[in-house]
């Protein structure tokens, strides 16, 4: 098995640190790596598919690599590209250096699947989306399109809770959207989020003396009292605009990765499809604090085995 500090000689490109070299050579088993801003975890990430593919532990097309953004894809992406290239090259003129497979020559064009977490998912829903009624064909919405939806059900509302919370037509919108948004970034259900949200106006009358001294340290409970005892009609409006997006075929930024987990949990085919099919994930910049995101990815796509 060629190191991956010597496998860089071969490649030409700088070597690894001692603590990339462990990252980068690590067993094909589940694994944390915790790296700060510029310690090069892009280029450890390229180098790690390189070192795999090289020693035959996997295929260009059994890794699947996920980003936050588009750039950090495409850059991902040309370095691995470009750095298969350069390996197939070497691997030619000093074949003796390398551990020969019949699968080498058969793989010489593969590359790995770099995207995004959200074009991913997208994917994926596209591909499955019959098996969870919906239509394959969705439309993305962007957001002026989004605010246009949302405030036409906004101004058609005849719901009278909504004269009570004083808001105007611009912020009654941009409240529905982002609830909207938070439901489907955490997976919530709105009768679970009403029902909750009716339990707190029960918090109405509050056990403090009338005394300013007394008032003052629940000013802040108070304020979420109201905050939340106000989701009712918010939440109606909410339901109705995802009910619409449905009827027309629309999605936002938002709903990819939550499609894709209601695929994922109701198809057990989907979720075996996929791990047959990429031996290796890397996750980049994973971040626990997304509900969906934690659901989706650990149970679903962390499968390196």
């Amino acid at each position: 098995m060629i190191s991956s500090v010597d496998l860089a000689g071969l490649l030409g490109i700088h070597a690894p640190t001692a603590q990339q070299q462990v990252v980068i050579e690590a067993p094909l088993s589940p694994a944390l790596v915790v790296a700060g801003a510029g310690s090069g975890k892009t280029d450890t990430m390229a180098s790690r598919v390189v070192w795999l593919v090289a020693n035959n532990l996997a295929t260009p097309d059994q890794i699947l690599g996920l980003t936050f953004t588009r750039k950090a894809a495409g850059s991902l992406s040309k370095r691995v590209s470009e750095r298969i290239a350069i390996l197939r090259e070497v691997q030619s003129r000093h074949p003796e250096r390398f551990e020969a497979t019949p699968e080498t020559s058969s793989i010489e064009f593969d590359q790995p699947t770099i995207s995004t977490y959200n074009s991913f998912a997208s994917a994926l829903f596209t591909e499955n989306a019959l098996l969870i009624g919906r239509e394959p064909e969705s439309t993305l919405l962007n957001d002026p399109s989004s605010w246009q939806l949302a405030r036409k059900l906004v101004v058609a509302s005849t719901d009278e809770r909504l004269i009570g919370l004083e808001k105007s037509i611009n912020a009654l919108t941009e409240a529905v959207l982002n609830l909207s948004h938070a439901l489907s970034d955490n997976v919530a259900n709105a009768d679970d989020v009403a029902a909750y949200a009716e339990r707190f106006t029960q918090l109405s009358e509050l056990p403090f003396s009338d005394s300013a001294r007394k008032k003052t340290p629940y000013v802040s409970v108070v304020e979420a009292v109201n905050e939340v005892g106000s989701l009712a009609p918010l939440l109606a409006l909410a339901v109705q605009y995802a009910q619409q997006k449905r009827q027309q075929g629309l999605l936002e930024f938002s709903d990819q990765v939550a499609l894709a987990l209601e695929v994922s949990e109701r198809s057990a085919d989907v979720v075996e499809h996929y791990q047959d099919r990429y031996r290796v994930v890397l996750l980049d910049e994973y971040q626990d604090t997304s509900v969906v995101q934690t659901r989706y990815l650990p149970g679903y796509l962390a499968i390196i085995r």
